[in-house]
C-alpha cells in the first residue's frame, strides 16, 4: 500500500516552526506548493511527491533531518542509517528498541 497523501497538519508544523526562527512564509508555501489555504484546511492532505521535495530541501538547505524541531540537528544520512539498522527488525518492538537505541546515539534532544 502506498502512501500518496500526508495530512497537512505535518506540514504547517514545519512551517510554522520555521516561520518563527525568521523564515519567509510565502517562500516556504512556494517551495511546497501549497496555498495558506491548505496548510489551514481542516482534513487537509498534500501529496507525497510535494512534501518529499520539501522536505528533501530542507534537510539540505538547513543540514537538519528534522528541520530544526530539536535543539540539536540531525545531520542528513542520519534517517538513511536509521533505515539501515532496522531493516531487518522481526517485530515492531525489535525495531522500535533499535531505534530508540540509534536515536539516543546521534542526538541527545531525541528522548523516548
Amino acid at each position: 500500500m502506498a502512501i500518496e497523501t500526508i495530512p497537512a497538519i505535518y506540514v504547517k508544523a514545519i512551517v510554522t516552526s520555521l516561520q518563527l526562527r525568521g523564515w519567509d512564509r510565502e517562500t516556504l508555501l512556494l517551495k511546497l506548493g501549497v496555498s495558506d489555504e491548505i496548510l489551514d484546511a481542516e482534513k487537509a492532505r498534500i501529496a507525497r511527491s510535494s512534501y518529499l521535495n520539501f522536505t528533501g530541501y530542507l534537510a539540505l538547505k538547513l543540514q537538519d533531518e528534522n528541520f530544526g524541531l530539536l535543539a540539536t540537528p540531525l545531520k542528513p544520512g542520519t534517517f538513511a542509517m536509521l533505515c539501515h539498522s532496522c531493516i531487518n527488525c522481526d517485530s515492531l518492538e525489535h525495531f522500535l528498541r533499535r531505534m530508540i537505541k540509534h536515536l539516543a546515539l546521534v542526538n541527545n534532544d531525541a528522548s523516548f
